[in-house]
């Protein structure tokens, strides 16, 4: 993993331990969002964020990184064994929340309201579809039928009432998010 910030002339190197994935970059670019999924990572994988200035990397704790919020304060991480479940972890001090959601969570993305993930994952016995969580509390909701899934990242409109989603019949669709 490598980074190149605005006024500098060569890349820095930014792996960490030794399977460093990268999941998402503040918009900003000062701090990145990465996985380790090899020996290093344990296990149960581990989540880390580093600044792009080279500083050390932080431990969040376990799982594959999903996204950072919009104010940087929180991790999405979705843990490896079950239950499949979302953990919000907190990128400075506080203490990890474990949160409601379908009993198998494949990929999620903060709206950019701070306030809501989009999640694309699904029920026992039911096929894959999108939801919506809202952090104010309740369980995901559905918000389109089984078999739509996201496109590799999830992309979302810039006020996040969108969603760009892959169909049932492999066609590309935009779903609304409410």
């Amino acid at each position: 993993m490598r980074s190149l910030r605005a006024g500098e002339t060569q890349e820095r190197d930014l792996s960490w331990l030794d399977w460093t994935y990268p999941r998402d970059i503040s918009p900003d670019g000062s701090q990145v969002l990465f996985d380790e999924s090899g020996y290093g990572g344990g296990p149960g994988y581990s989540v880390f964020v580093r600044k792009t200035d080279g500083s050390p990397a932080v431990r969040l704790g376990e799982g594959n990184g999903q996204a950072l919020s919009p104010d940087g304060k929180l991790v999405i991480s979705v843990p490896i064994t079950p239950p499949e479940r979302i953990v919000l972890l907190p990128t400075g001090a506080g203490q990890p929340r474990r949160l409601e959601g379908p009993a198998e969570v494949h990929a999620a993305r903060w709206l950019p309201d701070g306030k809501r993930i989009l999640l694309e994952g699904h029920e026992v016995g039911h096929g894959v579809r999108l939801y919506v969580q809202d952090l104010a509390g309740g369980g995901p909701k559905p918000i389109t039928s089984e078999g739509v899934r996201l496109f590799s990242g999830g992309e979302l409109s810039h006020d996040g009432r969108r969603v760009a989603a892959i169909g049932p019949d492999q066609k590309a669709y935009v779903y609304p998010t409410d």
